[in-house]
């Protein structure tokens, strides 16, 4: 076992964060406690001239592949990320110079939130949120969550999970959004626009109810920007109660 701060971490975890940091200092870990029950919370920060970076995620004692699926999640993209910001930060900076910009290319952003995370005796249930900015007027934010059944002891889909059928998810979805996401101009044609981006956003197809926690009570479905209304509105989730 090596040693992070203050808490032990599985050498197969050391040996990914080695990899993509080096586990040097801007690797920590400390222990989020809750409701009974913990998890250890790993951060990875760095800041050079052509990256920020900061990215969260949680593991899990006992669970290993739990764990190997939020590394997969999480990690893989990061380092992936990091694999070609030098050279893309660089291509951009040259872009910039050639087309006349005196002000110097600012570092490229990459950011990763775990929450929430649900840890209770049936459900460990997490959200992360990515947000990269790579030049451009604004970034990128995804999402992807993981649902982890710890009766079945398996990553369940949200079907498995709260019991709805895309067809009822697609209706309470468009229902919400239909009441609750105003279009803020008031007019009939961006009204109408409105309820077109709702409607396909929540169209009865798996791909749109892929992110979602779920605590055994409340089912939350979570979607990007640009899903069911402009960046502008960011992200936007709707609240179900479980079957």
């Amino acid at each position: 076992m090596k040693r992070i701060g203050a808490f032990s971490v599985p050498a197969a975890l050391c040996a990914i964060m080695l990899q993509s940091t080096g586990c040097t200092d801007n690797t920590t870990t400390k222990t989020i406690t809750g409701g009974g029950y913990s998890y250890k919370q790993i951060t990875i920060e760095e800041k050079n001239k052509y990256a920020e970076i900061k990215v969260q995620y949680p593991q899990f004692d006992g669970y290993a592949d739990l764990n190997r699926t939020v590394d997969k999640t999480v990690v893989v993209p990061y380092k992936a990320f990091k694999s070609t910001v030098k050279q893309d930060w660089k291509e951009m900076d040259s872009i910039r110079r050639e087309s006349g910009f005196a002000a110097a290319t600012p570092p490229f952003s990459y950011d990763v939130g775990s929450g929430p995370v649900i840890l209770n005796d049936r459900y460990i249930s997490m959200l992360f949120t990515t947000y990269a900015m790579e030049g451009g007027a604004h970034g990128d934010t995804t999402l992807s969550s993981i649902t982890y059944d710890r009766e079945q002891n398996k990553i369940v889909s949200i079907i498995e999970a709260a019991g709805y059928t895309v067809e009822e998810l697609s209706a309470y979805c468009s229902g919400y959004f239909m009441k609750n996401l105003d279009s803020g101009k008031g007019s009939k044609e961006s009204e109408d626009e409105c309820a077109k981006w709702i409607a396909e956003g929540t169209a009865p197809e798996k791909k749109n109810y892929e992110k979602f926690t779920y605590d055994g009570k409340t089912l939350t479905v979570y979607f990007e920007p640009y899903i069911v209304a402009p960046y502008v509105y960011g992200i936007q989730k709707v609240p179900i109660p479980a079957k």
